[in-house]
């Protein structure tokens, strides 16, 4: 460790490495933590090696080592070095957070605010980016504030708040009870984004990755002003937009009169609506 860090003796970074390995194959999970990281980064004259990267940090992570179980969890949020995979993330997230790990906390809180693989839950979100806020994380306070605004407009204007997944097995397990659910107001959703197309009309739409065996997932179609946006998007990014339409279910469930980013503003004001709404 005192090659990697030039502390005490002169620096050789390949030397460095060297014991880092060492250490790692010896079971120290420190080790095996960073050895993990020089992979899924490449550096210090390592190549960038995505399995050998998921092997250390998962070795680390399985001894107990919170910086690793967060390690592991931030991986499978965002996909780095393995497959994204919500409910890994949280897992992981979930064992780091229990250690005090502030980090894997404000990540929890990320996921219920955005209901990434979850609900959204604002009240989960709030609970985990505190408990963040005691150890004095940077990140934490931020996140809150963001979180009250968001939290604070959705209730004054009595906008539902869900994601794709769950409006989409909603309305295909009972159509009228999902309209009674969310006829009044707009509907805030957030979603995992499958692919990006038009429609028969030649508007823009989403369509989202499905819960629901077969059956396809929600479809939300856009304005044309939301094109430019909409092109930018990829297959797994999470998107949150509001839509006003009416929902109709035949194969699957679609959406209509939707708005995303910027023009989520410009639908609102149309309404007199003061438009609080933290672009994510």
């Amino acid at each position: 460790m005192l090659y990697h860090a030039g502390r005490g003796l002169e620096k050789d970074i390949q030397q460095g490495v060297d014991w880092i390995k060492k250490s790692a194959e010896l079971g120290y999970p420190d080790a095996q933590l960073l050895l993990g990281f020089i992979y899924l980064e490449g550096e210090y004259g390592e190549k960038k090696d995505e399995g050998k990267a998921k092997k250390w940090v998962q070795k680390a992570a399985n001894q107990g080592l919170a910086d690793a179980e967060n390690g592991l969890g931030y991986m499978y949020l965002y996909g780095k070095g393995v497959p994204k995979d919500y409910t890994k993330a949280k897992l992981w997230l979930e064992k780091a957070a229990e250690q005090g790990e502030s980090s894997a906390q404000v990540r929890l809180g990320i996921i219920y605010w955005k209901g990434l693989g979850v609900d959204v839950n604002y009240d989960r979100a709030e609970y985990f980016l505190r408990l963040a806020l005691d150890s004095d994380n940077e990140y934490a306070r931020s996140n809150l504030d963001k979180l009250y605004q968001k939290k604070s407009f959705m209730e004054s204007k009595d906008i539902k708040t869900v994601t794709a997944s769950v409006f989409n097995r909603e309305y295909n397990e009972n159509e009228i009870r999902a309209n009674q659910k969310y006829k009044s107001g707009p509907i805030y959703i957030t979603g995992r984004v499958d692919t990006v197309g038009m429609s028969l009309t030649d508007k823009p739409v989403i369509n989202f990755f499905s819960n629901q065996g077969i059956l396809p997932g929600l479809r939300a179609t856009f304005s044309d002003d939301d094109m430019e946006y909409l092109a930018d998007l990829n297959t797994n990014d999470i998107v949150s937009f509001i839509c006003y339409g009416k929902v109709s279910v035949i194969l699957g469930t679609d959406i209509k009169d939707c708005y995303i980013g910027a023009n989520i503003r410009k639908r609102m004001e149309q309404d007199g609506d003061l438009v609080g709404l933290i672009k994510e």
